[in-house]
């Protein structure tokens, strides 16, 4: 197993605890792919928070009882946003 797979399991793991745990937000850090991973070597971040959901992908609302919450992440140029909220099962 390759260094870079090590962490990505170790973080899978670590975010799975953080979520039993009910964390108020959890940080994923993601490796980079395609191009931008060979001669960049930069990833992404994005911020879970667990009691936050979407009532539409730039404007955010409390969660009722079994919601799951959202992932914030940030990205360029998409319809002018700077950063928008996506379901955690679907950015997944």
């Amino acid at each position: 197993m390759t260094c870079r797979k090590g962490w990505a399991v170790a973080l899978l793991c670590f975010a799975c605890i953080s979520v039993r745990a009910h964390a108020g937000a959890t940080v994923f850090l993601e490796e980079p792919y395609s191009y931008d991973g060979t001669f960049a070597g930069t990833g992404h971040t994005a911020v879970y928070l667990d009691r936050v959901c979407a009532a539409t992908p730039v404007k955010l609302r409390r969660c009722p009882p079994g919601e799951q919450g959202i992932v914030l992440s940030r990205y360029h140029g998409i319809a002018g946003y700077d950063w928008l909220a996506m379901p955690l099962i679907p950015y997944l």
